[in-house]
């Protein structure tokens, strides 16, 4: 059986899937971020609701909260503070790094013209006016790579990941630790 939590943290999970999917688009990027956030902090707010009453609780999650921000540089208490803002005040807007990747294909042959000994020679030592080049095609990949404006050395994808990590070992223990105790 899927818990309360588990079912939480899945929404949180899908959102950041959809980030990754939709990542060369910046506007749903920001939606699913937006989406993730909310989720994501939903995850120990219901864990609050369920387990508040429990000895012990508030201490456990003040700790856990804490030992998750030590590994991963505080990104628990600033994605929470990241979806308080875009919830509550203004729309997030991170920056993005844009590579942009083009492939060209060109066909390269010798101009017939001056064809006066074996291809294999004429390859080698062709020169530029003797050869035939046809441009056949041209692709162009572009991968963006978002951050928040004051986390430059981490992007958004790796923060929510780790955030998903932590959120998720928490659930885990939160569960064991608490769940024969539960009575709702």
């Amino acid at each position: 059986m899927v818990t309360d939590l588990q079912e939480k943290l899945n929404e949180a999970q899908y959102f950041l899937g959809r980030m990754k999917a939709v990542g060369n688009d910046r506007e749903h990027f920001r939606w699913n971020l937006s989406a993730f956030l909310s989720a994501a902090r939903s995850v120990t707010m219901i864990m609050n609701v369920q387990y508040t009453r429990f000895d012990g609780y508030k201490d456990w999650l003040t700790g856990k909260i804490k030992e998750a921000d030590s590994r991963t540089g505080g990104i628990i208490k600033y994605l929470n503070e990241q979806r308080r803002l875009t919830v509550h005040i203004r729309p997030l807007k991170p920056s993005a790094f844009i590579e942009v990747n083009l492939t060209m294909h060109l066909d390269i042959g010798i101009n017939p013209a001056f064809i006066t000994g074996t291809s294999a020679t004429l390859a080698t030592r062709a020169l530029p006016q003797q050869l035939k080049i046809e441009r056949t095609a041209v692709e162009e990949t572009r991968k963006q790579t978002y951050f928040f404006d004051d986390i430059k050395d981490r992007d958004i994808l790796s923060i929510c990941g780790s955030y998903i990590e932590e959120t998720k070992a928490m659930v885990l223990e939160c569960e064991q630790k608490f769940e024969g105790k539960r009575n709702l």
